[in-house]
Protein backbone atom coordinates (compact mmCIF):
# COMPACT_ATOMS: atom_id res chain seq x y z
CA UNK A 1 0.00 0.00 0.00
CA UNK A 2 2.89 2.37 0.67
CA UNK A 3 4.60 1.79 -2.65
CA UNK A 4 4.86 4.85 -4.87
CA UNK A 5 2.80 4.65 -8.06
CA UNK A 6 1.14 1.39 -7.01
CA UNK A 7 -1.40 0.15 -9.54
CA UNK A 8 -4.81 -1.10 -8.38
CA UNK A 9 -4.28 -4.36 -10.30
CA UNK A 10 -1.13 -5.22 -8.36
CA UNK A 11 -2.64 -4.29 -5.02
CA UNK A 12 -5.82 -6.19 -5.84
CA UNK A 13 -3.84 -9.30 -6.73
CA UNK A 14 -1.92 -9.12 -3.46
CA UNK A 15 -5.09 -8.64 -1.43
CA UNK A 16 -6.80 -11.48 -3.32
CA UNK A 17 -3.90 -13.80 -2.54
CA UNK A 18 -3.90 -12.81 1.15
CA UNK A 19 -7.68 -13.30 1.38
CA UNK A 20 -7.52 -16.66 -0.41
CA UNK A 21 -4.80 -17.96 1.91
CA UNK A 22 -6.72 -16.72 4.96
CA UNK A 23 -9.99 -18.26 3.80
CA UNK A 24 -8.38 -21.61 3.00
CA UNK A 25 -6.69 -21.71 6.42
CA UNK A 26 -9.89 -20.72 8.25
CA UNK A 27 -12.03 -23.25 6.39
CA UNK A 28 -9.43 -25.98 6.96
CA UNK A 29 -9.42 -25.15 10.68
CA UNK A 30 -13.22 -25.12 10.75
CA UNK A 31 -13.17 -28.71 9.52
CA UNK A 32 -10.94 -29.65 12.46
CA UNK A 33 -13.22 -28.16 15.14
CA UNK A 34 -13.48 -30.50 18.15
CA UNK A 35 -16.59 -32.61 18.58
CA UNK A 36 -17.84 -31.25 21.92
CA UNK A 37 -20.75 -28.81 21.38
CA UNK A 38 -19.45 -26.15 23.79
CA UNK A 39 -15.99 -26.22 22.27
CA UNK A 40 -17.45 -26.23 18.77
CA UNK A 41 -19.39 -23.02 19.40
CA UNK A 42 -16.32 -21.28 20.85
CA UNK A 43 -14.13 -22.44 17.95
CA UNK A 44 -16.67 -21.28 15.37
CA UNK A 45 -16.91 -17.90 17.13
CA UNK A 46 -13.12 -17.50 17.00
CA UNK A 47 -12.95 -18.57 13.35
CA UNK A 48 -15.79 -16.24 12.37
CA UNK A 49 -13.61 -13.20 13.12
CA UNK A 50 -11.01 -14.44 10.64
CA UNK A 51 -13.61 -15.40 8.04
CA UNK A 52 -15.27 -11.98 8.26
CA UNK A 53 -11.96 -10.15 7.89
CA UNK A 54 -10.87 -12.34 4.97
CA UNK A 55 -14.17 -11.74 3.20
CA UNK A 56 -13.71 -7.98 3.64
CA UNK A 57 -10.19 -8.22 2.21
CA UNK A 58 -11.52 -10.29 -0.70
CA UNK A 59 -14.16 -7.61 -1.34
CA UNK A 60 -11.49 -4.91 -1.41
CA UNK A 61 -9.40 -7.05 -3.78
CA UNK A 62 -12.40 -7.46 -6.10
CA UNK A 63 -13.06 -3.70 -6.09
CA UNK A 64 -9.40 -3.06 -6.94
CA UNK A 65 -9.28 -5.69 -9.69
CA UNK A 66 -12.69 -5.14 -11.28
CA UNK A 67 -13.27 -1.40 -10.94
CA UNK A 68 -9.78 -0.12 -10.14
CA UNK A 69 -11.43 1.64 -7.19
CA UNK A 70 -8.71 2.68 -4.76
CA UNK A 71 -11.27 4.21 -2.38
CA UNK A 72 -12.09 0.64 -1.29
CA UNK A 73 -8.84 0.71 0.69
CA UNK A 74 -10.69 2.44 3.52
CA UNK A 75 -12.61 -0.79 4.07
CA UNK A 76 -9.30 -2.43 4.96
CA UNK A 77 -9.38 -0.53 8.25
CA UNK A 78 -12.54 -2.41 9.16
CA UNK A 79 -10.90 -5.71 8.22
CA UNK A 80 -7.86 -4.92 10.35
CA UNK A 81 -10.10 -3.95 13.27
CA UNK A 82 -12.01 -7.24 12.94
CA UNK A 83 -8.71 -9.15 12.97
CA UNK A 84 -7.62 -7.26 16.09
CA UNK A 85 -10.89 -8.03 17.88
CA UNK A 86 -10.54 -11.68 16.90
CA UNK A 87 -6.97 -11.77 18.21
CA UNK A 88 -8.11 -10.21 21.49
CA UNK A 89 -10.91 -12.78 21.74
CA UNK A 90 -8.50 -15.67 21.22
CA UNK A 91 -5.98 -14.18 23.66
CA UNK A 92 -8.63 -13.72 26.33
CA UNK A 93 -9.86 -17.29 25.89
CA UNK A 94 -6.31 -18.63 26.22
CA UNK A 95 -5.71 -16.51 29.31
CA UNK A 96 -8.87 -17.81 30.97
CA UNK A 97 -8.00 -21.43 30.10
CA UNK A 98 -4.47 -21.10 31.45
CA UNK A 99 -5.60 -19.54 34.72
CA UNK A 100 -8.22 -22.24 35.34
CA UNK A 101 -5.86 -25.16 34.74
CA UNK A 102 -4.73 -27.15 37.71
CA UNK A 103 -0.98 -27.46 38.13
CA UNK A 104 0.40 -30.90 37.42
CA UNK A 105 2.68 -32.45 39.98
Amino acid sequence: MLMPNAKPDGLGAGFALAAAIGLVRALRNLRLVPGLPTRRIAAIRRLSWTLAADLLIAYVAARFLIAGDASAATILMVGIFVLMVGAADISWTMLVEVTTERPTE
